[in-house]
């Protein structure tokens, strides 16, 4: 069962902030260099392992 997009790079194993944050920069760059409207939204996750079912992987 899989229970985790290959997109998401929180709480993964092998990952880092620091590769969140090249990536958006590499996107940011790219986006810069073929004059395309980029958008970026944040959300603020904190405490939002609070309501999450934790026995799912049981």
């Amino acid at each position: 069962m899989k229970t985790q997009s290959h997109l998401q790079l929180g709480f993964t194993r092998g990952t880092s902030s620091i590769k969140s944050a090249f990536l958006v920069s590499e996107c940011q760059l790219e986006a810069k260099s073929r004059k395309n409207q980029q958008n970026l939204i944040t959300l603020d996750t904190r405490k939002a392992f609070d309501d999450v079912n934790h026995n799912i992987q049981q």
